[in-house]
């Protein structure tokens, strides 16, 4: 995932240029970034190249981006655990700050019976 990847993807898209739009090219760079595997981003780049442009190519697209947003199931129920965490913290931040306040209406409540 660094700079050396999108250069490399970019080269192997270069060879296509006529073929390919620049839609699809920012595609290829960005696949080529977040993924780290040239040999998925070249897999990427012939597919695209070897179809006309249209509704195929973009459904290489759609494919590809279908990859690079899956997540194991196990990463995703982390990310749902995190937040169900931070929302049961943000709302204890909020008690603990209403809790003084609570407590003076209760004394003061109680200070005006007596």
């Amino acid at each position: 995932m660094n700079i050396e990847n999108i250069a490399n993807a970019m080269a192997e898209a270069d060879k296509h240029r006529g073929i390919l739009t620049e839609e699809e090219r920012s595609f290829i760079a960005y696949f080529a970034y977040q993924t780290g595997d040239m040999k998925q981003t070249k897999m990427l780049i012939d597919r695209l190249a070897g179809l006309e442009e249209g509704s195929a190519r973009r459904d290489v697209v759609k494919l590809f981006e279908e990859q690079l947003y899956k997540q194991p199931k196990a990463i995703r129920q982390i990310e749902e655990l995190l937040v169900s965490i931070d929302d049961i913290v943000s709302k204890n931040r909020r008690l603990s700050m209403n809790f003084p306040n609570f407590l003076l209406h209760m004394e003061s409540a109680l200070w005006m019976r007596n």
